[in-house]
């Protein structure tokens, strides 16, 4: 049997940020298989999603959007460091997160994330609500 010390250092902090459009909710499956498996899990909502108050274009910036994951690995205990894992548009999150905080994060693993060769001069945040636009507008259209 193991000591605790080396159970402990097995032992991960993995935090999950959702793609566009979701929330911290579609985690759940991964978040209760990390859970199970002895790691702490932290499943995000990010600004204007989920659970989160507000819609997205009262999200100013992309870095406003971005606050609950920057809130939360800017928390982090001094000894610990954390896994971060994103799909897609959270990859973008996870970058401006790893940037920010490398003392912080342990490893980043983006799921089907894109790049950023559609951004070009726009801001990442205007790209972002302007398609949420369209989709909206789409999906609004559908219905009526």
């Amino acid at each position: 049997m193991e000591s605790g010390t080396k159970q402990r250092r097995r032992q991960h902090h993995f935090v999950l940020v959702h793609c566009a459009y979701h929330g911290a909710w579609c985690w759940y499956k991964v978040a209760t298989l990390l859970s199970s498996a002895g790691h702490r899990v932290t499943a995000l909502d990010m600004a204007a999603c989920g659970a989160s108050p507000g819609r997205a274009e009262e999200v100013p910036s992309f870095e406003e959007y971005s606050r609950p994951l920057l809130a939360a690995v800017a928390g982090l205990p001094p000894d610990e460091k954390a896994v971060l894992i994103s799909h897609s548009f959270g990859g973008l999150n996870l970058a401006l997160a790893m940037e920010r905080y490398p003392d912080r994060v342990a490893d980043g693993v983006r799921l089907r994330a894109g790049n950023r060769t559609e951004i070009h001069d726009r801001g990442l945040f205007d790209c972002f609500v302007e398609k949420a636009k369209k989709v909206s507008n789409f999906a609004l259209s559908m219905m009526s």
